[in-house]
């Protein structure tokens, strides 16, 4: 049945068509790490304002809601291994799904072995290496694209063993050009217009921005555009500001970007937008040099993942108003149940799960991650027929 797109779809169907026409015309010379990437804005499409404030009040309504399969193959093998790749085990969010697929693997009765990338390409071609060589049923790549790996992860394809990756490319579930089963994650996009939607809201459209990227990913790039696009729907908002930090270099760099662009902009910016919370431990100590009060601005609004420092900070008020969080743990259930699918030879569940806004009136408890009140773990495994 054909469905006309919503106001989602047709400003992310906007800025595809003005990126392919950009593709087609030739690709520019890479721009200076300190210059702003140029970005195709999509045309407006109504009151940006109202409609940011609409989809921040759905996001609320429906966060606890479960739209994930109802259905699927009930445990395929006895006695299955996943090997999980992190990226880097000092990423609290890639370690958090590693946390949600322990959980799983011990209801469905599986084992899991965790293998740390070390955040360099190097260290994840070894990480992936052991883990082909032990022969597990599956690997599960944590964090990383397996373009980064193309003779290893065929590798594995040869040996049989079953593919599913968590932020392991652009696209959410499936996609035909990967060599992935599937890619589990939340839609970038979805993301990246929530938080900027959180922005434009909260300063009822008068932000100054300044976007920070790791363009060494290329979903860090798509995130980053897409809230720049957004902001500059706004016509009271400004982008000020769009930096190229890579995540591994960011508590290093932050503190002095921040302090740059606040004697640049001064009292002009006012908001911090990053594709990943890590930003904002340099961003806070920059801050803190310059004697700025933690409540004041500029504030920090992340647009990935939602881990245990970000929450902290929201949660004191400590220089960041919000992040755009993933289910951290239901990713690490619903990458079980892919994999179990894969070893059923059933295709992908399809199941995408949706974000969730964290500000201070909806931060978890310390120590913990952002989990929906969906039934989750009780429908999966009824699913896989095991005993809760």
């Amino acid at each position: 049945m054909d469905a006309k797109p919503g106001r989602r779809g047709r400003l992310v169907l906007s800025l595809g068509l003005a990126l392919v026409v950009a593709a087609c015309a030739g690709a520019p010379e890479p721009a200076p790490v300190s210059a702003p990437r140029p970005t195709p804005s999509p045309q407006p499409s109504g009151d940006v304002i109202v409609e940011a404030a609409a989809m921040v009040a759905e996001q609320g309504r429906t966060a606890g809601e479960w739209a994930g399969p109802a259905s699927g193959p009930a445990r395929a093998r006895d006695g299955v291994e996943i090997d999980f790749i992190s990226a880097d085990a000092t990423n609290g969010g890639v370690m958090a799904v590693y946390a949600g697929v322990q959980q799983a693997v011990a209801a469905i009765g599986w084992g899991v072995v965790l293998r740390n990338g070390r955040g360099t390409p190097d260290g994840r071609a070894s990480a992936l290496q052991a883990a082909i060589d032990a022969r597990p049923q599956a690997i599960v790549l944590g964090g990383f694209d397996p373009s980064e790996q193309l003779d290893l992860v065929a590798q594995a394809r040869a040996a049989g063993i079953a593919l599913v990756g968590w932020h392991a490319g652009a696209l959410a579930g499936v996609d035909p050009s990967s060599p992935l089963f599937t890619n589990v994650s939340t839609r970038p996009s979805d993301v990246a217009l929530l938080a900027a939607d959180y922005v434009i809201t909260v300063s009822h459209g008068t932000a100054g921005v300044a976007i920070f990227t790791d363009s060494q990913y290329q979903i860090a790039l798509d995130k980053a555009n897409l809230m720049k696009a957004q902001i500059q729907r706004c016509g009271g908002c400004r982008v000020l500001a769009y930096r190229d930090v890579p995540i591994l270099d960011s508590s290093g760099e932050m503190p002095l970007v921040v302090r740059d662009l606040r004697a640049q902009f001064g009292t002009s910016l006012t908001h911090l937008m990053a594709i990943n919370g890590n930003y904002f431990a340099g961003s806070r100590l920059g801050l803190m040099q310059d004697n700025v009060p933690p409540t004041d601005p500029p504030q920090a609004v992340a647009a990935g993942d939602g881990d245990q420092a970000e929450f902290d900070r929201i949660r004191d008020g400590d220089y960041q108003l919000a992040s755009v969080a993933e289910p951290l743990y239901l990713q690490g259930w619903q990458i079980v149940d892919e994999v179990n699918r894969a070893l059923a030879a059933a295709g992908p569940s399809g199941y995408v799960a949706p974000p969730g806004l964290i500000t201070r009136s909806t931060v978890p408890p310390p120590d913990s991650v952002w989990n929906p009140t969906s039934a989750y773990q009780a429908t999966y495994r009824r699913i896989w027929g095991v005993a809760p």
